[in-house]
């Protein structure tokens, strides 16, 4: 009681005992406070950034020793205020989101980067811990974020979002390539009966989409080209078109331009030449890269019919 003058009240209530140095008690000037914060909010508020800034470090350490102290408190003491005020913490946070969008993606960005080795353990050793019915449901509830996501995407979005995964699978295959061979080799002599299963689908559903092309067919599409990917970046990447037959450009591929997935057929007209690289960056999407080509090198659109002898599909 040394802070209290004994025997005197309050000067301004008179109800409770009052402080030496200034006449007044405890709940006098706590209202005075609060009607001062209420008159002055602005002044109050930079007063306070201003002394966080000039403390940061030192409220820093004195928050994490009392976090810890009082773990329990601070726990159920979130919950409650996440309970009692979640409409409105969820409008601040979407508005926070929109307004720092780029900031919070660098952030994430180099966060991950500084901790990439210890986030990926991390995610290994949680998913090997897992049952079979915690994996699929881990599974349905990452496919449902992502399609969440794409369904709140403009279609400008969406264009950079799917040419950034196609990049980096991309990437990410070339790098890992003899490691991803020797992965799926392994994988499908220790599960024979679903590699069989995986043949029969893919035969299935190209006999149901119908089509075929006979490697004369496939021939003359590559020598039409000259045995080169039709994909502009590598129609740019050398301007001294080769002559036809004497390509010395990476392995070709067959791709479909509407997918086997997407019910494309396999007729000749369904087909151009791509590199592995961009067959890849491609993936499920229908894109014709064929009618550049031919505009780009000048070539003979009669010849172009004989060889596209069906309708595209």
């Amino acid at each position: 009681m040394t802070d209290f003058i004994e025997g005197k009240l309050c000067r301004n209530c008179g109800k409770t005992k009052r402080y030496k140095n200034s006449g007044k008690c405890v709940y006098c000037i706590y209202k005075r406070g609060v009607k001062y914060r209420a008159e002055n909010t602005e002044k109050v508020k930079l007063r306070k950034k201003k002394y966080y800034e000039e403390n940061k470090e030192a409220i820093s350490e004195k928050y994490k020793i009392w976090a810890v102290d009082n773990k329990e408190h601070l726990t159920n003491y979130n919950k409650n205020y996440w309970r009692d005020n979640k409409e409105r913490l969820n409008i601040r946070h979407k508005e926070y989101v929109l307004e720092n969008k780029e900031h919070i993606q660098q952030t994430s960005r180099d966060y991950y980067q500084t901790n990439k080795n210890i986030i990926l353990e991390g995610r290994k050793n949680k998913y090997d811990n897992m049952g079979s019915a915690e994996k699929d449901a881990l599974l349905i509830r990452q496919y449902a974020h992502r399609e969440k996501r794409l369904a709140n995407m403009s279609d400008v979005e969406l264009l950079a979002y799917n040419k950034r995964v196609n990049e980096r699978s991309a990437t990410n295959y070339q790098k890992n390539k003899q490691k991803r061979l020797i992965q799926s080799n392994e994988w499908r002599k220790n599960n024979p009966e679903k590699t069989r299963a995986a043949k029969q689908r893919r035969r299935a559903k190209v006999a149901k989409n119908g089509g075929s092309f006979t490697s004369d067919e496939w021939l003359k599409l590559y020598e039409f080209f000259s045995g080169h990917c039709v994909h502009p970046d590598c129609l740019h990447e050398d301007n001294t078109f080769p002559q036809r037959g004497n390509s010395t450009h990476k392995a070709i591929h067959a791709d479909h331009i509407n997918p086997i997935s997407n019910g494309g057929t396999s007729f000749i007209s369904n087909i151009q030449p791509l590199c592995a690289n961009h067959n890849t960056q491609k993936g499920v999407g229908v894109i014709d890269y064929r009618w550049y080509a031919i505009k780009f090198l000048g070539l003979d659109l009669v010849e172009w019919k004989d060889i596209i002898n069906h309708k595209n599909s």
